[in-house]
């Protein structure tokens, strides 16, 4: 898939050089040594999304204002650069109008890490960066209404927290959120629908046990976007945030109908 990794000011990494056996390769090491950022780096490269964050920047070595990734996964020579202008993509040496066009032609990543046990046990923002990891690479849509999504959720918390009416601005962005939310919903239930039996065929492999585990997706919003945010604009006013949307959705995990955080 990989013969070769280059990184610059990527998270610890000044600069980084790596040529991949063509029997693959195994890293080893002390504790944060970037062993995980390495994996990092590769899924940045192939689907411009990090499974650890959804914020770019953090991704960048401290002290400095971007960082350069270039490898060659499924023989295509790919380069991804990041400033506080934005991204720059390469694919065969060709500069790409747009992520969507980057993204055509590549193809999909698993990931795996210490922090899966949070999908189970930890806070609803790991189980939704999931179902957008996995919804950004399935669904051509999802990453083009995830992106506007949150660019429209960020301009309406702007306008809440000023406190004062901004009816009709609030009201124009709200449109926005409700095009691209209900595609994210959309695509969050098929996504849920398609993988619940695939967990339960998993937990009953994995346990040797009858434990049905069963998966549910949640939406904040309930099914209708539209009549919930009309309902929640005295209650954002008062608290001068956005409460409602797929940015407050959960994925709901159960172990014999309880909840598998208490009892996994």
């Amino acid at each position: 898939m990989l013969r070769s990794l280059r990184l610059m000011d990527f998270r610890c990494f000044g600069s980084l050089d790596l040529e991949v056996p063509q029997g693959g390769a195994i890293l080893t090491g002390d504790n944060a040594q970037g062993k995980t950022s390495i994996l990092e780096s590769i899924c940045v490269l192939v689907r411009l999304h990090s499974p650890r964050t959804h914020r770019m920047p953090t991704l960048a070595r401290l002290g400095t204002g971007g960082f350069g990734i270039a490898g060659d996964p499924w023989e295509t020579d790919r380069q991804v650069r990041y400033s506080r202008e934005g991204l720059v993509l390469k694919s065969n040496d060709e500069p790409c109008p747009s992520q969507t066009s980057y993204l055509a032609d590549g193809g999909l990543v698993v990931w795996m890490g210490n922090e899966d046990l949070e999908l189970v046990r930890g806070p609803g923002e790991g189980r939704r960066r999931y179902l957008d990891f996995l919804g950004a690479q399935l669904d051509p849509q999802y990453r083009r209404s995830w992106t506007r999504y949150r660019r429209a959720l960020k301009a309406k918390n702007l306008l809440l927290k000023e406190g004062r009416t901004r009816a009709a601005e609030i009201a124009s962005y709200e449109e926005i959120l409700i095009e691209n939310g209900t595609v994210l919903m959309e695509s969050r239930a098929r996504l849920v629908a398609e993988l619940a039996p695939l967990a339960a065929e998993a937990q009953r492999s994995v346990s040797g046990r009858d434990e049905p585990l069963t998966l549910h997706y949640l939406p904040a919003s309930g099914e209708d976007l539209r009549e919930s945010l009309l309902q929640a604009r005295e209650r954002e006013a008062r608290l001068r945030q956005a409460v409602v949307g797929p940015h407050r959705d959960e994925l709901g995990l159960r172990l014999h109908g309880m909840p598998a955080a208490d009892f996994a």
